[in-house]
């Protein structure tokens, strides 16, 4: 998680930090500590994202790539606040896969 990247926290701690900045009504604040985070060059791990190791494979054969490569493609996405990108990607790459088999 790029806040728990950020603070130095471990995920569940950046996690716990974030809902008690919301419900005290500071989610404003939330969306400027992801957006320094992310100027600062913080990003996510893989295993962060959310996404699974079968999205990354998909995607690496349909770009032609390595899964680190695809992996690191798709944390960088979401790092930058592009999941719904990235859902995309992984959706046409599982057409392909399937339009293969």
């Amino acid at each position: 998680m790029i806040l728990g990247t950020s603070w130095k926290e471990s995920v569940d701690d950046a996690k716990a930090t974030i809902g008690r900045k919301i419900g005290w009504g500071n989610a404003a604040i939330v969306k400027d500590n992801i957006a320094d985070a992310r100027k600062q060059g913080d990003r996510c791990d893989f295993p962060e994202t959310g996404l699974e190791y079968a999205d990354a494979e998909a995607v690496a054969a349909l770009w032609g790539r390595s899964v680190d490569e695809a992996k690191s493609a798709l944390a960088e996405k979401v790092s930058m606040g592009m999941k719904s990108m990235a859902d995309d990607v992984i959706r046409e790459a599982r057409e392909h896969v399937r339009g293969k088999g």
